[in-house]
């Protein structure tokens, strides 16, 4: 219970789960309303592919766009998905941060065979849904070519 209240008072930072982000109230409201086009991602799968999202439960961008990415992931089931809650000055104690060298967030770094393959930055060009299918058809391309 008082690990609850410090979260709320603090705001989330570091590593946290899908259900931790969810308890943020603002993002479990958008969760709850957002509807995802499901046609961008039809035949793809995220079989091989991890994501890193560094967010701000204190941004309104956050707010946004990360409850979309979790109902993305719902349909996808990339293989593995981190969470990485940062402060307002980017700050984490991850080490995140800085070795991918975010600006802005949220960012979306999606990875193929340990490498990164594209990234979603704060704001998707088009549409979560169509940009997340974009990066997954250039993987899909690129293993095609091996």
């Amino acid at each position: 219970m008082r690990t609850m209240i410090l979260l709320a008072l603090l705001g989330l930072s570091g590593f946290v789960t899908t259900r931790q982000v969810l308890s943020i109230p603002e993002f479990q409201q958008r969760y709850k309303q957002v509807k995802i086009d499901p046609v961008p991602l039809d035949k793809l799968s995220g079989k091989g592919v991890a994501v890193i999202v560094v967010f701000g439960d204190w941004c309104s961008d956050s707010v946004e766009h990360v409850p979309e990415f979790i109902k993305i992931n719902k349909k996808l089931k990339f293989d593995d998905v981190q969470w990485v809650a940062v402060g307002h000055h980017l700050s984490d104690d991850t080490g995140i941060v800085n070795a991918y060298h975010i600006e802005r967030v949220p960012t979306f770094l999606f990875f193929a065979n340990g490498r990164e393959a594209g990234r979603i930055v704060e704001h998707p060009v088009d549409t979560m849904e169509k940009d997340t299918a974009a990066i997954l058809k250039a993987i899909e391309g690129k293993a095609k070519k091996k």
